[in-house]
């Protein structure tokens, strides 16, 4: 693990209860980390794996987080959230004023059906 996000990736993969979604959760925030260097933080959204919230067709469980540009983590310093799986695939959704990021990392933004693309 290398990078700004080194610290905060390291304490979160350690909460994480289950060991699948521990190298699969440090595996994918690192590819992300990688192609956005702005991130620098990470806050898991729960330690357990369960049902995205975000996503009620995924019938995987998840890990969800944020992802920060700041080792503040609140909301002013959130560049994104995320989930991943225990197999490493997983999805990012980036806030509209970091939208240039979209491409970047192949997470374009795909709103449920009913809602506005930002």
């Amino acid at each position: 693990m290398s990078g700004p996000i080194k610290s905060s990736l390291a304490k979160a993969v350690a909460a994480i209860k289950e060991p699948a979604f521990q190298k699969s959760t440090e595996t994918f925030v690192e590819g992300i980390a990688a192609k956005v260097p702005i991130i620098t933080g990470i806050k898991l959204n729960g330690s357990q794996p369960h049902k995205s919230h975000d996503d009620p067709a995924d019938p995987k469980p998840v890990i969800s987080f944020g992802l920060y540009k700041s080792n503040k983590l609140n909301s002013q310093s959130r560049v994104a959230s995320g989930h991943v799986h225990d197999d490493g695939t997983g999805h990012i959704n980036f806030r509209s004023k970091y939208k240039q990021y979209r491409a970047v990392t192949g997470m374009e933004y795909n709103p449920p059906a009913g809602q506005k693309q930002p």
